[in-house]
């Protein structure tokens, strides 16, 4: 029995020199290396988290200027279009003044062209009745002062 009991003591401490202190390191070992390996992953999922607030902030920003690149973008256009309208407005009411400005002037040559032959027609009747030639500037001037009477009488009613 004491060989026995010596021979598993040497057994033991063989065992315990050659297979349970390596292994127990080799465990110790992964151990430590799991848990760097936790540590790690904890560490970087911080700064993932991290990253994705700044990630969050950045884009609602960007969403923010985006919409105020919008914004400024359609006040610019209502700008440009209440100015085109504002210009083509007044630009008809040019071309309408001017519009007016020649019709006033055409109006007022044909009255004159009207006159001047109303004054023609005038000086031929009333050769034709006194039975002479009417040719004084005078007499030219009666007819037209008397033609342009009978106008404004006319334009009054």
């Amino acid at each position: 029995m004491l060989v026995q009991l010596t021979a598993t003591l040497v057994l033991y401490f063989i065992l315990r020199k050659f297979l349970y202190f390596p292994i127990k390191d080799l465990l110790n070992k992964r151990q430590d290396y799991i848990m760097k390996n936790v540590e790690d992953s904890e560490k970087n999922n911080l700064k993932s988290q991290v990253a994705l607030r700044d990630y969050e902030l950045k884009l609602k920003e960007a969403k923010k200027e985006a919409n105020e690149i919008v914004d400024q973008a359609k006040k610019r256009a209502d700008d440009i279009v209440n100015k085109s309208v504002s210009d083509a407005k007044e630009e008809s009411r040019k071309i309408m003044e001017k519009a007016d400005k020649e019709l006033a002037n055409k109006k007022s040559m044909a009255m004159d062209e009207m006159k001047g032959d109303m004054v023609n027609i005038a000086i031929l009747a009333a050769e034709k009745l006194i039975g002479e030639n009417i040719s004084t500037k005078k007499d030219k001037e009666i007819i037209e002062k008397s033609i342009e009477e009978v106008g404004k009488e006319q334009w009054k009613n």
